[in-house]
């Protein structure tokens, strides 16, 4: 849910509350370690709020502090290939509440040489002092196509098999509802979904 708009005197054009952006404030060459601040998607370079910060990420895999292993690299995914659950895939437990390293181009494996000096194929690799807005992370809940319906206004799948419910498409519902019936993995006595009649 991030704006892909380009920053406008440090701000982003359509950044809100509900949105992040990423800053590099600090890169260290001699050490190979960089800063790495989320930040709430409607502030500016004057007044950051600043929602999550980690300092000495390095690109090295090797390392203790290697930006995978402190942020957190784990991604969920739907499967219904035998019913409905979720495929976790990742190395690290996700640390960060609003991200998760998808993946690292530019690996610095054994960033030092023998006699403790940073190698020089590796100090390019290190990320610039920049910041910007997540581009691939644009979404909403409400369909992009056609008006959403609500309360009374619900509709049934049409013959493309899209339908407006409560501004989500309804095999939204019929995964998490999918999803629900694994009671190994949920426990619970009574769902609630008003005006929800199929599903």
């Amino acid at each position: 849910m991030n704006s892909t708009s380009s920053e406008i005197s440090g701000a982003l054009a359509s950044g809100s509350s509900d949105n992040v952006r990423w800053e590099i404030p600090t890169v260290n060459t001699a050490s190979g370690t960089f800063s790495l601040l989320i930040r709430r998607g409607d502030d500016n370079n004057v007044q950051k709020v600043v929602l999550e910060s980690y300092n000495n990420l390095s690109l090295d895999p090797y390392a203790a502090n290697y930006i995978s292993k402190v942020i957190g690299d784990v991604d969920f995914t739907l499967r219904t290939d035998d019913g409905f659950y979720i495929q976790q895939s990742g190395s690290y437990s996700n640390a960060s509440r609003y991200v998760r390293v998808k993946e690292v181009n530019f690996n610095t494996p054994k960033y030092f040489d023998n006699n403790g000096i940073a190698k020089p194929e590796f100090t390019g690799s290190l990320p610039a002092i920049s910041s910007g807005s997540f581009g691939g992370a644009v979404g909403s809940n409400i369909p992009s196509t056609g008006s959403a319906n609500f309360y009374q206004n619900i509709g049934l799948p049409t013959g493309g098999g899209r339908s407006d419910t409560q501004g989500l498409i309804a095999v939204d519902y019929t995964s998490s509802i999918g999803l629900l019936a694994n009671v190994d993995e949920y426990k619970y006595n009574v769902i609630s979904a008003p005006g929800l009649t199929s599903f």
